[in-house]
């Protein structure tokens, strides 16, 4: 059994009200701000010169003249990498390849990044004319979040 709703031009006209031209002039709430980013403390782990470099895409000009001592950069691990079992990737924010932290120096950041705890490194050094295995120098840290 069907029902008769009747509808009347002045129904209508109140349902459709806040849809019309009128809404877009109705002030709208701003966005909430984001939450702050928690403070980070950074631990210190070693200094050394990004192994690899000439491998990858820092040899290029437009990458190279991004590298400046205090940019801060990336560190992956690759527990997979087949040449060592100890590899951690060093990548620029945007996700330029650099090289790898040295074989020599990079046990300790690995064991660290192996339990979970996030890493990074921050570029000290940047000679352009030397030779590629001295062109950028990074102080590798692990990230405590204190907030």
């Amino acid at each position: 059994m069907a029902t008769d709703t009747k509808v009347t031009r002045r129904g209508l006209f109140r349902f459709f009200a806040g849809f019309g031209p009128a809404a877009m002039f109705r002030e709208s709430k701003p966005a909430p701000p984001p939450p702050p980013a928690p403070p980070v403390k950074r631990v210190y782990l070693a200094e050394v010169y990004i192994a690899g470099f000439r491998y990858y895409e820092g040899m290029r000009p437009e990458v190279l003249a991004m590298l400046q001592p205090g940019v801060d950069l990336e560190l992956r691990r690759q527990a997979d990498n087949r040449y060592d079992d100890n590899a951690i990737a060093v990548f620029t924010a945007d996700s330029r390849k650099l090289g790898y932290l040295p074989r020599s120096e990079n046990a300790l950041p690995a064991a660290i990044a192996d339990q979970d705890v996030p890493l990074g490194a921050e570029i000290t050094e940047v000679a352009p004319d030397a030779q590629p295995w001295r062109r950028v120098r990074i102080h590798v840290y692990q990230k405590i979040y204190t907030g």
